[in-house]
């Protein structure tokens, strides 16, 4: 057996304790990149699929976008989007002159992913074993086909589980000592 002098002085014995250590590092890293590669196949799948409501939430963005107000037809003043947030984003869109299902799209895509990088983030907060819980939550949340659905459905969801997904991890760091009113800001 060797001791701590004897292995300061072999940098071979060095070598062979340190790589076991950098192993489950490697394995995590590979096991969330394909989780990042499984959703992004996943929402290629869906990638087709834009639900009738974007539509309507669309259109009182580009109405708005053209100083119109956010109406759907010129002079009605009804409401009928899903989503105050999301429709403004959406104007933002129109007024950059992007296409706003492709928009969308990509926006729900980059707020899942986001999402994914919070919930591993969690999992250094409610877990003491946060590389294994972290990367199983990333796993099974980016393998669920209803997240890939969401992101490129062109509604407001993967918005929405984002900003709750930050509002819950403020709390949670809130409670570990951090500033008490970022998820105040979230909620």
């Amino acid at each position: 057996m060797m001791t701590a002098t004897d292995m300061s002085t072999d940098s071979g014995a060095i070598a062979q304790v340190s790589a076991p250590a950098r192993q489950p590092r490697t394995t995590h890293r590979l096991a969330i990149a394909a989780a990042l590669a499984i959703f992004l196949m996943l929402t290629a799948v869906f990638w087709r699929f834009t639900i009738d409501d974007a539509y309507i939430t669309f259109r009182y963005a580009d109405n708005l976008a053209r100083s119109m107000g956010p109406v759907f037809n010129p002079g009605e003043r009804v409401e009928g989007y899903t989503s105050p947030a999301w429709m403004l984003l959406m104007a933002g869109v129109h007024e950059l002159g992007w296409e706003p299902v492709v928009a969308s799209k990509i926006i729900g895509i980059l707020c899942s992913l986001v999402t994914l990088g919070v919930t591993l983030r969690l999992a250094c907060l409610v877990s003491s074993q946060p590389r294994i819980v972290g990367t199983l939550a990333v796993l099974g949340l980016s393998m669920h086909a209803a997240l890939a659905l969401n992101s490129t459905m062109g509604l407001e969801v993967p918005l929405y589980m984002l900003l709750l997904a930050l509002a819950t991890h403020s709390y949670l760091a809130e409670a570990a000592g951090s500033l008490w009113w970022s998820s105040c800001l979230l909620y």
